[in-house]
């Protein structure tokens, strides 16, 4: 079992990606002011993002049709977990958060009635978050590949019939408090820009 925090993580932020969030389509980017104004906002999130994630790296113990056992007991029920890793050896269990500063500014614009910059912050935000869960898997893609493995698609609490309960669970197991990620009575988590995934290693043999 390994585990290791990084807050040294720079996001990219791509315009295409925020626009599709906002239900703008491909021939939105052609559109110089929207555009302009896009990129004028994400400049400006860059100084409210502080990326940090924490991740383990953990062997399965054993698997079942409808829960999977990580080292140290940290057991996965449900069929869609179980099915995703019914073939790895190792996991990686992360959490990780772009910081609260840019969710207390979208608020803050709210409240300013400035309900555009407000969106688009918000947006970018939600953005940043899932660039920093896709950057996991890639981190945790690198470091398998290294022991001849491959990796699954992620997974997060609250997809298929894992339940958002495991958000705590994975909190302590990652004890995720060391970058200041918790997660309230609703198992949402706080700040409200983070995410958690598990990652399945599969042999190659």
């Amino acid at each position: 079992m390994k585990r290791a925090v990084n807050r040294e993580i720079i996001l990219p932020i791509r315009p295409e990606y925020v626009l599709k969030r906002l239900g703008y389509n491909r021939a939105n980017l052609a559109q110089e002011p929207l555009v302009n104004k896009l990129m004028g906002i994400i400049s400006e999130a860059r100084g409210l993002l502080e990326p940090r994630a924490v991740y383990v790296d953990t062997d399965v113990i054993s698997r079942e049709d409808l829960h999977i056992c990580l080292e140290e007991k940290l057991i996965l029920r449900g069929k869609n977990i179980a099915e995703l890793l019914k073939r790895s050896v190792r996991a990686t269990v992360f959490a990780g958060t772009v910081g609260k500063d840019i969710t207390e500014e979208v608020e803050n614009r709210s409240l300013e009635d400035r309900p555009d910059e407000a969106l688009y912050l918000d947006a970018i935000g939600s953005e940043a978050a899932e660039e920093l869960a896709r950057l996991m898997h890639r981190w945790a893609h690198h470091r398998a590949k290294r022991e001849k493995m491959s990796v699954t698609a992620r997974f997060s609490p609250g997809y298929g019939d894992l339940p958002l309960e495991v958000q705590l669970e994975i909190l302590e197991y990652t004890a995720a408090e060391e970058i200041d990620i918790n997660c309230n009575e609703y198992f949402l988590l706080s700040p409200r820009k983070s995410v958690t995934g598990i990652i399945g290693w599969n042999s190659r043999d």
